[in-house]
């Protein structure tokens, strides 16, 4: 897998425009934790959507971080199914 980078992201959230980026649904109250972006696609934040973890719902976060999670990632279907949101080719 080819690492990412913030760049990669922007430029595939500038394109496909998406509203958000789920990631899971929370355990306790299956709410979509998903990252999210502003209409704009120039600022990230994180949703975890509910307070059952006791944090702020939404927390800013960059698109350095949003590269940290993708690249994270070993299980290859997983990683398939990012390329596939992203339109990244691998």
């Amino acid at each position: 897998m080819n690492k990412k980078t913030r760049i990669d992201f922007q430029i595939a959230a500038f394109n496909n425009r998406p509203p958000k980026w789920i990631i899971h649904e929370c355990s306790l109250c299956h709410y979509s934790c998903a990252y999210v972006f502003d209409g704009n696609h120039e600022r990230v934040a994180y949703d975890s959507g509910c307070d059952c973890t006791r944090q702020t719902n939404i927390n800013e976060c960059s698109w350095d971080r949003l590269a940290e999670y993708y690249n994270m990632q070993t299980n290859q279907d997983y990683i398939k199914k990012m390329n596939e949101f992203w339109g990244f080719s691998e």
